[in-house]
Formats: structure tokens, C-alpha cells, sequence
């Protein structure tokens, strides 16, 4: 991703970035819409999902498949986190604001697929952290991906 970035100059690079960028908050509205259907979205669907329902003959889900959805989504949310902040360093926007949503962003998803291992072992309140750092995580993607594509449109970038 350096390569993409590191050149002001290269106007197809650029184009490419302008392209992701814009390609991407369709990767976040189809995140936020995979998490309502899936019903991981809100707090009573986390727990109902991890713990299950007698009464409605709902099985509680296997440790093995917590662990791999985990796994697969903490994997997901970081590559993202990446891409998008590799591109980001590239940008005339202060070190500080920088430094801080990346933070943000890598603590809340760290955050939200490590609450899912408290609704299971300590206490359904984890499910409201979940949701809230899910939240907090699509926010920032989206935060940073608008910075993103603002700098490159207007060529505000190192």
C-alpha cells in the first residue's frame, strides 16, 4: 500500500485510491447490514445468538464457533484498519488526529470481538460493549475513509 500512496504525483495512483475510497463505504454499509441479518447487531440478538433459548429450542453456538467467528471477524477488522490507515499517514492531517483515530479504531474492534468471550464467560452486559464498540468502529472507518478521499480529491496529501 506504500506504493499506492507514496507519490502525489501519480495521478492513475491517485485515481486508484479516489476509487477505493469510495468502494469502501460500500464495504462498511454491507458490514453494518451482514451484522443486523446475521443477528449479532443488537445487545439481546449477541446474547441470543452466543447463548441461546430453551423455550424457543434454541441451541446455545459451540465454543469452537465463537472462537472462529473471533477469529475471522478480528482478522477482517484489522486488515481494514490497515489499508485504511496506510492511507491515511499519507495525508496533511495532523500526527495527533491521526494517531488518535487509529487508535480508536484498532481498540474498538480489538473491543468488540473480545466482549463476545465476556458475554460468554462473565456477564450479558458485555453484549451492550459489543455493540457500542462496533459502533465506534464502523464511525471511525468511516472517519477515516472520508478523510481519506477529501485529502486525495483536493491532492492535500504528502
Amino acid at each position: 500500500m506504500r506504493f499506492v500512496v507514496q507519490s502525489k504525483k501519480a495521478t492513475l495512483i491517485n485515481l486508484l485510491v479516489i476509487l477505493f475510497s469510495l468502494s469502501f463505504y460500500m464495504f462498511i454499509l454491507l458490514l453494518i447490514l451482514y451484522t443486523i441479518e446475521a443477528k449479532t447487531f443488537f445487545p439481546k440478538d449477541i446474547i441470543l445468538d452466543i447463548k441461546g433459548n430453551p423455550e424457543e429450542f434454541l441451541e446455545p453456538k459451540p465454543f469452537l464457533s465463537v472462537l472462529e467467528q473471533i477469529h475471522i471477524s478480528l482478522f477482517l477488522y484489522i486488515t481494514s484498519m490497515l489499508v485504511v490507515s496506510s492511507i491515511l499517514y499519507r495525508t496533511l492531517v495532523s500526527n495527533s488526529l491521526k494517531s488518535f483515530l487509529i487508535t480508536v479504531g484498532f481498540l474498538s474492534a480489538v473491543l468488540e470481538e473480545l466482549s463476545i468471550l465476556g458475554v460468554v464467560y462473565i456477564s450479558d452486559t458485555f453484549a451492550y460493549v459489543k455493540f457500542i464498540s462496533f459502533l465506534v468502529f464502523v464511525i471511525t472507518l468511516t472517519v477515516i475513509n472520508t478523510v481519506n478521499l477529501i485529502s486525495f480529491l483536493t491532492g492535500k496529501i504528502k
